[in-house]
């Protein structure tokens, strides 16, 4: 009792003496308030409303498959050859099978069919929807489920491997809600999206993010013609594939189709093709049902630091010219080998495959500027873009024919270089040239620089080689300009490459 006694007298003086110090205070001077932090209002409070709207445009999509071949169940409803199984460590495909396991979270089976799920979204009243190529490809069958619960069947209109994207159509009798396009190009790093799709099957469900980044260029299967995919942190998964991510304002600014994580589920990372480039792609699907893709007959490779270094340029950028195909749009335009493309219709070219997307992208028929750095010099050009053919093997008969022969020996960096004699044309299979020095020799155990015994050398940092007293002379004279690489042009069987020889 006294000890709390004692607490409570403590407590009491503390009170008092506390009291008299506010006292003593509030008769010193008055003090300016501090300003007060000001509280923003956002005039998002909820995505609520933006997205009641939106999720009756959203569909799920499910195909089936038969099994033809036997009446075991199959594995998977994409062909053994799907090119995105070998990146199963890195990218899961929504609704694609894996490496691993040959079976996805997305897929049932019964004992005649599999079945794929996925998701897609309505852009015509009419009935034309938007998936993604991978989740109806090589389907028998294809159906969409509205957000009513109504299921119909679906028309494949066209598809495009290399965009990902394809259109269906289903037919209905009354008008469907739909959504539109946005303007990719206007969202920005941080900006707020949506998306809503149908992962592991749920039909309707949204998740919301920020766009992580753009510009993202994932060619997973070499002939992926997307280099600006945008990256969310919106939570996508499984069956999310074909959906639409969109901005606050309601707009589609992308399509779901890819996630990077190592376990197959939703890590915060996923990709989605952009809504600029959808809508082309889409649109021509809609006319035509069909892609057309413009070519410009040359072949490519990368400017390597050491390219760079050897052809005078102030930076490893644009794509150099291999090779031309005779007759071809790129020669009609009076490119040739050895020439770096730095811009195409006005585009910077940063790498090759940059340009490749630009050409692809460009209107068949159309004639487009090109500026080519050649000689250390800058020239424009005006090619016609002709239509890419489905089978272009005709491309690999490029053959070089040239004149005179001499006889000699050289041997640089351990290499031994030959005139052309028909000996050796007969050992290497060099029949149609007729100048040039082969390499006939490379020193075991040595780094060979990629260099193949019976490469051909027609030319070197961009001057002709007839003879290897002129690949000697070319090397004595970039070895007194104190640069680092000689560019070797090889004629290598039916294809031409650039390579960096070190000037020792």
């Amino acid at each position: 009792m006294k000890k709390l006694l004692s607490s409570y007298l403590i407590c009491s003086v503390f009170l008092v003496n506390s009291q008299s110090l506010i006292a003593v205070a509030d008769e010193a001077p008055l003090q300016p308030d501090a300003p007060k932090a000001e509280v923003v209002k956002s005039s998002y409070p909820s995505f609520a409303d933006i997205v009641e709207p939106l999720i009756p445009a959203v569909v799920n999509v499910y195909t089936t498959k038969y099994n033809k071949q036997s009446s075991n169940l199959q594995k998977s409803p994409f062909p053994d050859s799907f090119p995105f199984d070998q990146f199963n460590e890195f990218f899961d495909r929504f609704n694609a099978p894996s490496a691993n396991n040959g079976s996805s979270t997305d897929e049932t089976y019964s004992n005649s069919k599999a079945m794929s799920l996925g998701s897609g979204f309505i852009i015509d009243p009419a009935g034309f929807i938007v998936t993604n190529h991978h989740v109806i490809n090589n389907a028998d069958e294809i159906h969409v489920k509205l957000l009513d619960n109504t299921e119909l069947p679906a028309k494949l209109i066209g598809s495009d491997q290399k965009t990902d994207l394809a259109l269906l159509k289903v037919e209905v009798k009354a008008p469907l809600p739909y959504v539109k396009f946005g303007d990719s190009g206007k969202s920005r790093v941080g900006d707020w999206i949506i998306a809503i799709g149908n992962p592991f099957g749920l039909g309707g469900t949204v998740t919301t993010g920020i766009v992580s980044s753009k510009g993202r260029d994932i060619d997973l299967d070499g002939g992926n013609v997307v280099d600006n995919f945008i990256q969310t942190d919106a939570a996508i998964n499984s069956g999310n594939s074909g959906g639409p991510l969109f901005n606050i304002d309601g707009e589609i600014i992308g399509v779901n189709t890819m996630i990077f994580s190592p376990s197959g589920l939703n890590v915060g990372v996923g990709f989605a093709i952009p809504s600029n480039t959808a809508s082309s792609v889409i649109d021509q699907l809609k006319k035509s049902g069909k892609i057309t893709r413009g070519r410009l007959d040359i072949y490519i490779q990368e400017v390597t630091n050491d390219i760079s270094e050897g052809f005078d340029l102030k930076e490893p950028v644009g794509a150099l010219v291999r090779d031309v195909v005779p007759g071809g749009s790129g020669e009609k335009a009076g490119l040739k080998a050895g020439d770096v493309i730095i811009k195409f219709a006005g585009q910077t070219v940063k790498n090759s495959r940059k340009l490749q997307i630009l050409v692809a992208e460009s209107q068949v028929g159309k004639e487009v500027k090109i500026l080519v750095m050649r000689g250390g010099k800058e020239i424009e050009l005006t090619a016609k873009i002709v239509e890419s053919k489905k089978d272009e093997q005709a491309l690999e008969a490029i053959q070089n024919t040239n004149s005179a022969a001499a006889e000699g020996s050289l041997k640089k960096n351990n290499i031994t270089f030959n005139n052309l004699n028909p000996e050796l044309k007969a050992k290497y299979s060099l029949k149609d040239a007729d100048e040039g020095v082969v390499i006939t020799s490379l020193t075991k155990d040595q780094r060979n620089f990629s260099l193949n015994v019976g490469d051909l050398v027609v030319a070197a940092n961009q001057m002709p080689v007839k003879t290897v007293e002129d690949l000697n002379k070319i090397y004595d004279s970039i070895k007194v300009q104190k640069k680092k690489n000689i560019v070797l042009f090889i004629k290598r069987q039916n294809t031409n490459v650039f390579l960096a020889l070190p000037v020792e």
